[in-house]
């Protein structure tokens, strides 16, 4: 079982690296969008031209974010699928082999999943 201490540490970590990926990406998308405005200066895109694209490059982020976390999802939902397989197999061929049930080691539980 996880310790107070150890889930502390766990959120504080999370948070941390949470705001270490969200400078990165900051500094990205602004490296970026100074390239797109240096060649919408070049061609002329001004005004309600420039706002447009603003748009466009928003909508492309925000859809590969969307594919992102859908990919993650359908993973996450794999892989649950395939913990209550295995455990399913583990258990029968316990009762076949006439072994006692397995038990997990609490270290290898993740937090977000309930056995």
């Amino acid at each position: 079982m996880w310790s107070a201490a150890d889930i502390v540490q766990h959120v504080f970590l999370s948070t941390v690296c949470r705001m270490d990926l969200v400078t990165e990406l900051h500094q990205c998308v602004d490296s970026r969008m100074e390239k797109l405005v240096v060649i919408w200066d070049d061609i002329g895109i001004v005004g309600e031209q420039r706002s447009a694209r603003n748009r466009v490059v928003l909508m492309h982020l925000d859809n590969l974010l969307d594919e992102m976390v859908q990919e993650e999802d359908q993973l996450r939902t794999r892989l649950k699928q395939n913990v209550d397989k295995y455990r399913a197999e583990v258990t029968r061929l316990c009762a076949e082999l006439d072994l006692p049930p397995y038990e997990v080691c609490v270290c290898l539980m993740s937090v977000n999943y309930t056995v």
